[in-house]
């Protein structure tokens, strides 16, 4: 993979011509099956990774269905090269969103007390929520550490 050549995301939606969002989206989500080198700021891909690139992306407009994609690569015999963190949805989580909703509540009515008692047991209970969230990571990290040896 050293002499090989290598291709910038611009490159390789053009030589598989597929627009750039799309080419992207591919790279970002089958990143795990993908080779790539980091070259300073940008993300390069050698040249002999065109083939599963195209193929991604095929099987992504036949199947539309991230687990269906995963399953034939995995059948054809690609397996996961990079290890990638598990993917978090952009989706505000529940605790965050009763935050905001909180801040939003203050900022907008500051001077009202009569909803402070309802703030700050909302506030403790989001408080014992994140304790328990902490303790389950926690242990999540445990269990990943042994199951990896």
């Amino acid at each position: 993979m050293e002499n090989e050549d290598y291709l910038t995301i611009y490159q390789i939606a053009t030589e598989i011509d597929l627009s750039l969002a799309k080419t992207k989206k591919v790279l970002k989500e089958y990143i795990a099956y993908i080779p790539f080198k980091k070259d300073g700021r940008s993300t390069i891909y050698p040249l002999s990774s065109l083939k599963l690139i195209l193929k991604i992306s095929k099987l992504i407009i036949k199947y539309k269905n991230n687990e269906k994609v995963t399953e034939v690569l995995k059948k054809d015999g690609f397996e996961i090269i990079n290890k990638v963190p598990e993917k978090i949805d952009n989706k505000p989580l529940p605790l965050l969103k009763r935050v905001q909703n909180i801040e939003k509540e203050l900022t907008n009515n500051p001077t009202k007390n009569s909803s402070s008692n309802d703030i700050l047991k909302e506030l403790k209970s989001i408080k014992l929520q994140l304790e328990e969230l902490k303790k389950v990571k926690k242990e999540v990290e445990r269990l990943k550490t042994l199951i990896e040896g």
